[in-house]
């Protein structure tokens, strides 16, 4: 079992991820072992783990997955799961025998993918550059359109985020998905998700496809989630 420290000053957040994890608040705690006070925490981590890979080109499908927590591991609650591994793109690349890079952050909007932001670089500092084949934008302004965003404002961001993808990777397949209903998507925020799903459809900026998964995330006997 590994344990490793994480201190932040009182009244601070620690920081969340995929997985689970077991944490104490008691500072005798840390010389321990299996204390007493310990708190299960599922689909949350403490602090950061850095794990350096290389990359070798051995040709398999290789996605570039862009989008919010729908492609996250931890996204679904306190259900048993196997954390980042069991997220979209990462079965994906189970069934695909692909790799999988996925700059996926939970709450994103499309707006925080504009050609600026640096997640696009992530993957930039292999050694051996990665060889991209296609480039999803997962349902990626999916939070944009339940907050109330304008959809010109939405539009104008998703362009840019195919803009940037374009230049990222050149000779890559830019993949849309239409945006799968939410547990908040009532009234006019979801009104404006189909009017979005519609536009989608088209292969905005230079899409080459658009994948339909608002029937597959769908629950039919309550359509609204």
């Amino acid at each position: 079992f590994l344990t490793y420290p994480a201190t932040v000053a009182s009244g601070q957040t620690l920081s969340i991820g995929g997985g689970r994890h077991w944490y104490t608040t008691t500072p005798g705690d840390w010389a321990v072992a299996n204390p007493g006070s310990l708190i299960k925490v599922d689909n949350q981590g403490v602090g950061q783990i850095r794990i350096e890979f290389e990359y070798a080109d051995d040709q398999a499908p290789t996605a570039l997955f862009v989008s919010n927590s729908v492609a996250n591991g931890g996204n679904v609650g306190s259900v048993a799961n196997r954390a980042e591994l069991g997220s979209f793109p990462h079965l994906w690349a189970l069934a695909n025998k692909g790799v999988a890079a996925n700059i996926a952050v939970g709450g994103a909007w499309s707006a925080d993918f504009l050609a600026a932001s640096p997640k696009w670089d992530y993957y930039n500092t292999l050694n051996t550059p990665m060889r991209i084949d296609a480039v999803v934008l997962f349902a990626l302004c999916s939070s944009d359109v339940v907050a109330g965003t304008a959809l010109a404002t939405v539009k104008a961001n998703v362009a840019a985020n195919i803009a940037k993808a374009k230049l990222v990777a050149p000779n890559a397949r830019i993949i849309l998905t239409t945006l799968p209903p939410r547990g908040d998507s009532t009234g006019t925020p979801e009104a404006n998700r189909l009017l979005m799903n519609t536009w989608l459809a088209t292969c905005p900026g230079g899409a080459h496809q658009c994948i339909d998964i608002n029937g597959p995330f769908t629950d039919w006997a309550s359509p609204e989630r």
